[in-house]
């Protein structure tokens, strides 16, 4: 197995450090023990000893990269059996939908696989439209979601058109031929830097494909972007920004499969690819209202992705529907010889398994009556499914969450000890660098014990679910996140009903150890026959040069008018660009003109409180050219020119008879020059001379 943990080399201290029984003494306090004077002081050479040893362990990063612990779990532990429903008979394979294509092309990203699919292959749609299509709704909403670390243009096309030949010749691969899609960055891909979402590797580049990107791209699959991802999958914050919810940009997407959920939520991508060791598929397209599949433990190999914790990661596909996560999971499966946790086990396709009708529990006391997933229970029982109540077993899985602190810190061993964890953007109690280091602490006999607790949990997960065929749940509920994490039961997350705002709850359906046909086969049919699916609006989504007009009213007079501006979306903003109107507070007008770019430019008109106008020319934001103003009979009051802004040349003053009052000059602002006065006979009255608007000389 090849995770490709590439860390950096260290220097050794070859100086020990001068241990005291006291020091063994007070070190076992951290870890909860208690040790006598005598037996510190007999424990004391052996411990110094160890110090050697563990140095000897401590050795360069490169000698450990890419390998994985002699110790492998397997979700069948002692008195576990398997136990997947298999099909009867061979089932006829399932007829094509009858699809039409979308009026708006954008459209298509959003629709179910099926029906894409089936779209591309009858050439309707071909796969370099959908890829681009796709790479333009990404760069579209990455502005604001920030979902996406890089893309991978050039390689997408270039793929998109080969499969786009292969349709032409006869050949087609199946359900993915020519459909676009996004991979965590926690996965290696040829062509395109792999940086785990974190500053230290924002420009590690890896000349590989990940297993899952080379079986995704034999299956016909476009890959086109590298999805955010937490930094070294944690949270929805990575070394560029905090990757936001299509459904309120005010929200993070959780995380850690934080750009995978929020592009295929904003229909960016039909579908994208996740990971899970502690929520990181669920989490967050709980967040977004997607749907997600966390398969079992094994089903889908992780060689060339980011290890984090090597007996609990587990790959996924993030997508619209559970048929649409079947039809990814099957390309996914199997062993590839690398990862010693990728098991040859059956998986059956759901729709081989016809019409299912299941066994249900539900856990005692979560779904109570009167409640929208209470609901659910009834749509269930509608569909021919029993539903009965089971208990979730419990027990420490607070100290056998352990294995993800230790494993991880095993992982980011070196990562730590040379500093760079320094450089993740999130640093408090709850983020890695915080648990790389205090994980340390974890007593080797502790983590074993763990494992032991854990092969007793997945024994009572497996009573519980030989009693029915599957559980349904809120996402959150009796613990069954850190439990099904720990045991390796698959769980597939979808959207239910909708919240006050809008926005959609969720569910999860967990299943059997390798049982996903079932699983599946259960929650599509349920998806099919109910209508809890929801888009986010996207009233945020802007595209660059798009035009509206924006009305503003009157503080406390919200009916009547101020302005009226047309606006354009410009560099991630909307700006005045094109005809403005301003009103008064009775609604009557009070100046109209053009904007260009955010700024006055052409002819302008402007009125004042007490009638009078002016009009002239605006030059970028500047009054530029003749501006004349009017008394409110219409005749002229003031006259002159402007340049850059600034009164240049002769100014001439009337009466609102149209008799001169005064012609001066101006230049940059300020008099400069003469001004004569005239009176009620046009004779000039005085004459004054100016410097720069400073007075020289007076006369008669």
């Amino acid at each position: 197995m090849w995770p490709f943990l590439l860390l950096c080399a260290f220097p050794q201290d070859t100086a020990q450090p001068q241990l005291t029984a006291e020091d063994l003494r007070v070190a076992a306090r951290v870890i909860g023990l208690e040790f006598t004077e005598a037996e510190a002081a007999q424990m004391l050479p052996d411990v110094a000893e160890r110090l050697e040893e563990l140095a000897e362990l401590r050795v360069p990063a490169s000698r450990l990269t890419g390998v994985a612990p002699a110790l492998v779990f397997d979700p069948l532990v002692p008195g576990v059996k398997l136990n997947v429903r298999m099909p009867h008979e061979k089932a006829e394979r399932e007829p094509w939908p009858v699809v039409e294509r979308p009026a708006d092309p954008m459209d298509l990203l959003s629709m179910d696989l099926r029906d894409l699919t089936e779209l591309v292959r009858t050439q309707r749609v071909t796969s370099v439209e959908l890829t681009e299509l796709a790479l333009e709704r990404l760069a579209q909403v990455d502005t604001h979601l920030h979902c996406v670390i890089s893309t991978t243009r050039e390689r997408a096309l270039e793929q998109a058109r080969a499969m786009d030949a292969e349709l032409e010749r006869g050949r087609w691969r199946g359900f993915l031929h020519g459909i676009p899609y996004g991979v965590k960055d926690l996965f290696a891909a040829k062509g395109a830097p792999t940086t785990w979402g974190a500053k230290a590797y924002e420009h590690q580049v890896i000349d590989a494909d990940s297993e899952v990107v080379r079986r995704l791209e034999s299956a016909g699959a476009v890959l086109i972007a590298k999805t955010s991802v937490g930094a070294l999958a944690w949270g929805d914050v990575w070394f560029g920004a905090k990757t936001r919810n299509p459904w309120n940009l005010e929200e993070g997407s959780s995380g850690s499969s934080a750009g995978s959920a929020s592009a295929v939520s904003a229909g960016a991508l039909p579908f994208a690819i996740g990971t899970e060791t502690l929520g990181s598929i669920i989490s967050p397209c709980v967040q977004c209202g997607v749907t997600g599949l966390r398969p079992t433990f094994g089903r889908v190999p992780r060689t060339g992705a980011m290890v984090l914790a090597w007996s609990m990661d587990k790959v996924g596909p993030i997508c619209r529907s559970a048929d649409d996560a079947g039809l990814i999971l099957e390309v996914l499966v199997g062993p590839d010889g690398q990862d010693p946790s990728a098991l040859d086990r059956p998986l059956v396709r759901p729709f081989d398994l016809g019409r299912v009708r299941a066994r249900i529990g539900y856990p005692k006391g979560t779904l109570k009556a009167g409640t929208p997933l209470h609901d659910l229970l009834q749509e269930l029982e509608d569909l021919g499914h029993q539903l009965v109540e089971v208990e979730i077993p419990s027990g420490p899985t607070g100290g056998m969450l352990l294995t993800l602190g230790a494993e991880a810190a095993a992982s980011f061993d070196a990562f730590t000890r040379d500093g760079l964890d320094d450089q993740l953007v999130v640093q408090k109690r709850f983020a890695w660098p915080n648990l790389f280091r205090h994980a340390r602490l974890i007593p080797a006999v502790e983590y074993i014990n763990a494992q032991r607790a854990r092969t007793q949990l997945c024994q009572a997960m497996d009573e519980v679910l030989q009693s029915v065929d599957l559980i349904v749940h809120p996402s959150f509920a009796a613990d069954l996140l850190s439990i099904t994490n720990l045991t390796g039961h698959p769980t597939l997350v979808t959207s239910f009903a909708s919240d006050d705002d809008g926005k959609p709850g969720s569910i999860c359906f967990t299943g059997r150890l390798y049982d996903e046909g079932t699983l599946l086969n259960v929650v599509r049919a349920w998806q099919d026959a109910s209508d809890h699916r929801r888009k986010p609006p996207l009233d945020w989504l802007v595209i660059e040069g798009s035009i509206k007009v924006r009305v503003d009213y009157h503080p406390g007079e919200p009916k009547v008018e101020r302005a009226r501006h047309t606006q354009i979306y410009h560099a991630g903003r909307w700006m005045h660009h094109g005809p403005a109107d301003y009103f008064d507070d009775r609604g009557n007008p009070a100046g109209h003109g053009s904007y260009k770019d955010g700024l006055e430019h052409g002819h302008w008109v402007l009125y004042t409180e007490d009638g009078m106008r002016s009009q002239g020319r605006f030059l970028a934001g500047q009054r530029d050219g003749v501006w004349t103003w009017f008394h409110p009979t219409g005749m002229v009051g003031l006259t002159g020119t402007y340049v850059d802004d600034s009164r240049n040349g002769e100014w001439t003053t009337y009466d609102e008879s149209g008799r001169i009052l005064e012609r001066a000059a101006w230049k940059n602002g300020v008099r400069h020059g003469e001004t004569q006065i005239y009176d009620e006979q046009g004779n000039v009255i005085e004459t004054v001379q100016y410097l720069d608007g400073a007075v020289v000389d007076k006369g008669c």
